[in-house]
C-alpha cells in the first residue's frame, strides 16, 4: 500500500497529466479524492529561486474578456474560475481593471463578486471602454463616476474601496495638454492613474486562439499558445531592459494582461516561468512605493504605449533641450 501510494504521488506530481485532468471535471475530482485518501498532498510547483525582480500583476477587461463570444455561462465561468484558481493556489496578488457596463450585467456582476471573494483589488476601466481621444474632459469624468457608482456595491461588500484606473487601451491624449486634461479627471475621481511598464500583445494571440478554439483547431491552437510564450517572454525581458537602462536597476514593474481564453490556459505557466527567471509577485500598492512611478511625464502619444516609454522619450526630450 505504501509503494503505490508513492506511485500514485508521483504521477500526481506530473504537471502535464495532472493539467490534462483539470481539462476534465469529472475524472478530476475523483482523481483528488483518491489522492487524499491514500495520503497525498495537493500538486506543488518545483521550487524557485529567491525573488531579484518584481512584477505586479494586473488584469484588464474584468470580469471576463468578450463574455458575449462564449455560447453559455457555463464556459463563462469556467475561464473565470480557471484564472481564480491560478492567482490563489499560486498566491499572486492581482488588481482585477472592471468595464462598468459589463458589471451591469447580473451574471458578470456575480463573477466580480467570485473575483472579489478570492482577493482581487478591483479596479475602474472606464464604463464603454473607449478612448479617451473620443471624449471631453467633462464626458471622460462622467465615464469614470459612473464606473465607481457601479463598482461601489461590491467594493463595500469586501470592505475595499476603488483606487485605481486603467485608461483602455493606455490612450490617455494626443497632446500634453489632452493628456494632463484626462489625467485631472482621473484625480478628479479620486482614482489614481495605474500605469503599465509591461504591456503584452495578448488580446491579439487571443483573437487568433478564440477564432480556433471555437473551430476546434486544437492543433493550431497549441501552437499560438506557444507564440505567445514566446511573446511573453521576449515582451518583459526587453522592458525590463528599459527600466534598467532609466534607472540603473531592475524597477517594480506592472503588468498587463487580460481576462481572456489564451490566460485561462496558460496564465499559470507565465507565472512559473517568471519565478524560475527570478521574478516575485506584489500588489499594485508595493510596486507604486517604486519612485519611477512619480516621475515627470513630458511625452504624449494616440497610441497606447508603456510608461517607460514615456520615460524615456521624456529623457530625450530633456536631453535635446539641454543642448540648445
Amino acid at each position: 500500500m505504501h509503494n503505490q501510494s508513492n506511485m500514485f504521488c508521483k504521477s500526481a506530481e506530473n504537471r502535464s497529466f495532472f493539467s490534462m485532468l483539470r481539462s476534465h471535471r469529472f475524472p478530476f475530482l475523483i482523481f483528488v479524492c483518491i489522492g487524499k485518501f491514500l495520503g497525498c498532498k495537493d500538486p506543488q510547483p518545483e521550487s524557485f529561486p529567491k525573488p531579484n525582480k518584481y512584477i505586479a500583476l494586473t488584469i484588464d477587461d474584468g470580469p471576463l474578456t468578450h463574455y458575449y463570444s462564449y455560447p453559455d455561462d457555463e464556459l463563462r465561468w469556467d475561464t473565470v474560475t480557471k484564472l481564480i484558481d491560478v492567482v490563489q493556489t499560486r498566491h499572486i496578488p492581482v488588481t482585477l481593471f472592471v468595464i462598468g457596463r459589463e458589471a451591469e450585467v447580473p451574471s458578470m456582476a456575480s463573477m466580480l463578486y467570485k473575483w472579489a471573494s478570492a482577493g482581487a483589488e478591483l479596479g475602474n476601466h472606464t464604463y464603454n471602454h473607449r478612448s479617451f481621444n473620443e471624449f471631453s474632459g467633462v464626458e471622460w469624468l462622467q465615464e469614470i463616476q459612473k464606473t465607481n457608482q457601479i463598482l461601489s456595491p461590491i467594493s463595500l461588500a469586501f470592505k475595499q474601496r476603488i483606487r485605481y484606473f486603467r485608461y483602455p487601451f493606455l490612450q490617455e491624449g494626443e497632446t500634453l495638454a489632452r493628456e494632463h486634461e484626462s489625467n485631472r479627471a482621473v484625480r478628479d475621481a479620486g482614482l489614481i492613474n495605474a500605469h503599465v511598464t509591461i504591456g503584452t500583445d495578448d488580446w491579439t494571440f487571443n483573437e487568433k486562439y478564440m477564432a480556433l478554439e471555437l473551430k476546434q483547431d486544437w492543433a493550431a491552437r497549441y501552437e499560438v499558445g506557444q507564440a505567445y510564450m514566446r511573446h511573453i517572454h521576449k515582451t518583459v525581458a526587453y522592458w525590463d531592459s528599459v527600466g534598467t537602462a532609466l534607472e540603473g536597476r531592475s524597477i517594480k514593474h506592472v503588468m498587463m494582461l487580460h481576462a481572456n481564453r489564451i490566460n485561462r490556459d496558460y496564465l499559470e505557466q507565465i507565472i512559473d516561468t517568471l519565478k524560475q527567471k527570478g521574478y516575485g509577485f506584489i500588489s499594485l500598492d508595493e510596486a507604486y512605493r517604486d519612485p519611477i512611478y512619480g516621475q515627470e511625464d513630458l511625452w504624449a502619444t494616440k497610441n497606447g504605449v508603456s510608461f517607460l516609454e514615456h520615460l524615456k522619450q521624456t529623457k530625450l526630450y530633456k536631453e535635446h533641450v539641454l543642448k540648445r
